[in-house]
């Protein structure tokens, strides 16, 4: 069977200082969260990628990029999100 709406993801690294934060982003964490993401991201490594869209703006991941920042990261993993009026479904692909 073909998977004609599924679509092939491709990491980017983006630089930290590049990206921003969703204003309508509806999860916070506390200090304390994002030291321990910090903590887990220094010894088992960033393995999930922040999703972003278009203009670098986060849709999930805020508390991985303020772990980030912290942890004095210079660049992240990240999937570029592309929105499209003709598929409600739209796709992730990579940056660029």
């Amino acid at each position: 069977m073909k998977d004609t709406h599924i679509c092939k993801l491709a990491i980017a690294y983006s630089p930290v200082a590049a990206l921003s934060a969703n204003s309508r982003n509806a999860r916070t964490h506390s200090k304390r969260q994002i030291r321990q993401i910090a903590a887990s991201i220094r010894t088992f490594g960033f393995n999930n990628p922040i999703i972003i869209d278009k203009n670098a703006k986060i849709v999930a991941g805020h508390g991985r990029w303020e772990a980030a920042k912290l942890a004095g990261m210079d660049s992240v993993p990240t999937i570029l999100l592309r929105k499209s009026n003709r598929r409600p479904n739209s796709c992730l692909h990579r940056r660029g």
